[in-house]
């Protein structure tokens, strides 16, 4: 769906936090076709990626917070909106 400036976009989700990538012009994308690669490669090396995360980044991620990507996309431009709700008060970060 093509957005113009002050066009406005709205979205509704169930989940307590997430992110909407909006990419108003033409463009493409691609997921893996290896995805059992992937799962198995997670499941091998989540402890690593943790600690790699925790300690080396000191980021303290929780448990089910790292995210892997197996995909892409691209557009000449993009919009992005990150969320997280807690107790029912909507933060957008």
């Amino acid at each position: 769906m093509p957005v113009g400036a002050g066009a406005e976009v709205e979205s509704e989700s169930c989940s307590t936090l997430g992110a909407i990538l909006y990419l108003p012009e033409d463009g493409s994308s691609q997921d893996s076709k290896q995805s059992l690669k992937f799962q198995d490669l997670a499941y091998k090396h989540a402890e690593d990626w943790f600690h790699f995360a925790n300690v080396a980044r000191q980021r303290m991620a929780s448990n089910g917070s790292l995210c892997l990507v197996t995909g892409w996309a691209k557009s000449k431009s993009w919009g992005l909106v990150a969320f997280s709700t807690a107790l029912g008060v909507p933060s957008f970060l």
